[in-house]
């Protein structure tokens, strides 16, 4: 038996010779064998990845991260930022923009090979870009992955995935125009400090109702239509205030959920089973708070499993 192969356009012919038979076998080609160059997805944004997603994720993870913060991204990976069952329900990726220096730009190269996991953009990584590698996280998602709903958080965050994707799933919460977090109401606008904004930034005294920036959670049709108006030159520097003005322009109000702990008094490690995220956790406090949220799923899962029994 010999196999011929000859080339005719984007099909193959495999003549098929046999001693006392011939025969023409034809077979398609998949589009990622075809000789013909695609051009390549614009961005709007400063986004610079092009990885895609390997399949359809309920939850995405947009994790805020800055290049010299290896080790609260390993201890993510470790934790909460990692679905290890078979079937996988959240992905989470990290958004970072350009070191500053030759070295770091190395490592994050290296890291990006071993793990697979960083979103870069051209901007520089500085805090007074967050809105703008949000925004290239946003647009990431919409043109790179398919998912159901999008948390955006930070790398100083200890998420209770299984607890937030349990919510997500409930009937009653909404699968469209959902921006859910801990939600500032009628907040005056600062002009000194860390948060300020100038009148050329923001002219109105109050700032539009907003989601703080750990933890906010948004469904794919709101991902889509933000990504759609967002201004990509010179957006509003605080980013979690962008996003309560683009919601607001669009109409959405947003959702509060007292399980978003974005800023607490209390600066112990403390776990909750009600809480979802929880902001300014340690390495340690994240790892701590993950080990006691496994062993509460672990308990969970064993009485589902003894009803059944039971039941049989």
């Amino acid at each position: 038996m010999k196999f011929v192969k000859v080339s005719k356009g984007k099909r193959i012919v495999f003549l098929l010779l046999i001693t006392g038979f011939a025969g023409i076998v034809t077979i398609n080609i998949c589009s990622w064998i075809s000789t013909t160059k695609q051009q390549p997805t614009i961005h709007r944004t400063y986004l610079k990845t092009r990885t895609r997603c390997p399949q359809k994720f309920p939850l995405l993870i947009l994790v805020l991260s800055s290049p010299l913060n290896f080790q609260q991204r390993r201890v993510i990976r470790q934790t909460w930022g990692t679905d290890y069952a078979m079937d996988k329900t959240w992905k989470t990726m990290f958004l970072l923009g350009q070191a500053k220096h030759p070295m770091e730009a190395k490592y994050l190269i290296e890291e990006a090979i071993i793990y697979g996991d960083l979103i870069q953009g051209l901007q520089t990584d500085s805090y007074s870009n967050l809105t703008l590698k949000t925004e290239m996280g946003l647009e990431w998602a919409v043109k790179y992955c398919d998912f159901d709903f999008l948390l955006k958080t930070d790398d100083d965050v200890f998420v209770n995935t299984y607890k937030l994707v349990d919510y997500l799933r409930r009937p009653q919460t909404s699968k469209r125009q959902l921006y859910l977090g801990n939600v500032a109401q009628r907040q005056k606008a600062r002009r000194r400090g860390k948060w300020a904004l100038s009148l050329q930034e923001y002219q109105s005294n109050f700032l539009p109702k907003f989601c703080l920036g750990p933890g906010y959670v948004l469904s794919k049709d709101l991902v889509s239509r933000f990504v759609e108006i967002f201004d990509v030159k010179k957006p509003l520097k605080l980013e979690d205030v962008y996003m309560g003005m683009l919601a607001e322009r669009i109409g959405v109000t947003p959702s509060n959920h007292s399980g978003f702990i974005t800023y607490s008094e209390e600066k112990h490690c403390t776990y909750n089973s009600k809480w979802i995220v929880v902001h300014e956790a340690s390495p340690y406090c994240i790892m701590k708070l993950f080990d006691i949220a496994l062993e509460e799923r672990f308990r969970q899962v064993g009485k589902g499993t003894q009803v059944n029994l039971l039941q049989r």
